[in-house]
């Protein structure tokens, strides 16, 4: 969501898996191509882990991916 902008991304999930999450990750990192970080606000779950990067996209892109975001 970007609201000093005027424009949101939202995205439905059939479950609040780890790989889901990846997934979204990778969706709002490519819909914000020149923001250097992105700052993620999320839920306690434990499925909100970078970790699950690794698993979806490999030990690289998993790194490119985490580095752009701020997740307090």
């Amino acid at each position: 969501m970007a609201p000093l902008e005027g424009r949101h991304l939202t995205h439905a999930t059939a479950n609040r898996k780890g790989p889901a999450f990846a997934r979204d990750l990778k969706r709002i990192s490519d819909a914000y191509p020149e923001a250097r970080t992105i700052h993620l606000i999320v839920d306690n779950l434990n499925t909100r882990r970078l970790k699950f990067l690794v698993h979806a996209f490999g030990e690289s892109e998993a790194k490119v991916l985490s580095s752009r975001f701020e997740i307090p």
